[in-house]
C-alpha cells in the first residue's frame, strides 16, 4: 500500500498515461490494488452514494477523481449506460411516530409538518427538526436511491406514485405517518472501470 503521496503520484503517473491515450481498463487491470468489475452493470442504489451521484451524473467516456472512499482513492472512466428492467427512486422522507397509540396527535402533526413542506420550507430543515428516523434525519431525511420492495409497502406505493418534485403524505405504515418527498426517478444502469 502507498501512502497519499505516493497514491497521488500513481494516479497522476495514470491521467498522464490516459492522457498520452493509454486504454484506461488496461491501466485500471494493471495499477488497480482491486479488482477490476468493468463488466459489471450498476443500479441505482449499489454504490455509496458519492460515487452514485458522480457515476451517474457524468456521460459516457467521463473519467472521474480522484475520489477519496473508505477503501482508497478511486479513478474511474465511466464506460456506458443502459436502461434497465426495474426503476429506482430517490426520496426523503419525515417520519413522525406514534407516542403511546396516540394516532389522532401523530397524524395532526404529520399533516402539519406536510403543510410546511408544502408552502416551502425546507424539507431538511424540517427533517432535522420533526423525523424519528435516525437515520436519515441527520442526511435532511435522504433515504437515497432504492428499487421496489425495498421499503414497506404502503411508503413503497406512495413514493413510486409520485412525481419528481412531489410531496406526499401523511403515508401510515407500522413505523407512523410518513412525509415523503420524490426527487427523482431512474431506470439506468451503468458500467465502469475503477
Amino acid at each position: 500500500h502507498l501512502d497519499s503521496t505516493g497514491v497521488a503520484t500513481a494516479l497522476e503517473d495514470v491521467l498522464a498515461r490516459v492522457n498520452q491515450g493509454a486504454d484506461f481498463t488496461t491501466l485500471a487491470r494493471q495499477e488497480s490494488e482491486s479488482p477490476v468489475t468493468d463488466s459489471v452493470f450498476h443500479k441505482h442504489g449499489e454504490l455509496s452514494a458519492e460515487r452514485e451521484a458522480l457515476v451517474f451524473g457524468a456521460k459516457a467516456g467521463d473519467l472521474l477523481g480522484p475520489m477519496a472512499e473508505a477503501d482508497g482513492y478511486h479513478l474511474m472512466k465511466v464506460l456506458e449506460f443502459r436502461t434497465g428492467s426495474a426503476e429506482a427512486v430517490h426520496a426523503s422522507h419525515i417520519l413522525i411516530d406514534v407516542v403511546n397509540n396516540d394516532s389522532v396527535a401523530a397524524l395532526k402533526q404529520a399533516k402539519q409538518v406536510l403543510a410546511e413542506a408544502r408552502s416551502g420550507k425546507s424539507f431538511g430543515d424540517l427533517a432535522r427538526q420533526y423525523s424519528k428516523d435516525p437515520s436519515s434525519a441527520a442526511k435532511n431525511g435522504d433515504l437515497g436511491w432504492f428499487v421496489k420492495g425495498r421499503m414497506v409497502k404502503p411508503f413503497d406505493e406512495a413514493a413510486f406514485k409520485a412525481k419528481p418534485g412531489q410531496i406526499v403524505g401523511p403515508v401510515r405504515s407500522t413505523f407512523g405517518y410518513h412525509i415523503i418527498l420524490l426527487h427523482a426517478r431512474d431506470s439506468r444502469e451503468v458500467r465502469f472501470a475503477d
